[in-house]
């Protein structure tokens, strides 16, 4: 049950607004792309990680760990706009970044990211099983 200030937040016309303009969505997207095209993060290859550094073959040289990590940054920021929408799209996304997110933060070093993202795979769990519960979830 949200409580009657989140309740009121949540019916304002102002934050409505925001929750049902689509551009915002676009505009977090855009600059979140472009962030990574201009630092050059979106190029990371493997063997910039911890874990295949040193290693220099085809696979290793491939920009696998900046392609997936901007493509988490994405889902990240669409996630959180989805699930502000209350749409299920929204906690989809999210269960599928929190593996490929854990997976990149592993590679960058975050050796604890085995034990710290099973938390968030809870925490992804939880209101996808409070929300089907109610008959407003607008899937």
């Amino acid at each position: 049950m949200l409580s009657k200030t989140a309740n009121n937040i949540r019916q304002s016309r102002f934050f409505q607004f925001f929750l049902r303009i689509d551009y915002f969505d676009i505009l977090g997207v855009v600059i979140v792309l472009g962030t990574s095209l201009v630092l050059h993060y979106w190029s990371k290859p493997l063997s910039a990680s911890w874990f295949f550094h040193g290693e220099s073959n085809a696979f290793t040289r491939l920009p696998l760990l900046g392609l997936f990590a901007t493509a988490s940054a994405v889902a990240s920021i669409l996630s959180t706009r989805f699930i502000a929408k209350q749409k299920a799209l929204g906690n989809t996304i999210s269960w599928i970044n929190v593996v490929v997110a854990g997976v990149v933060d592993f590679f960058n070093g975050n050796v604890g990211a085995f034990l710290t993202y099973p938390i968030s795979m809870v925490t992804n769990w939880l209101p996808t099983k409070t929300w089907s519960r109610y008959q407003r979830w607008d899937g």
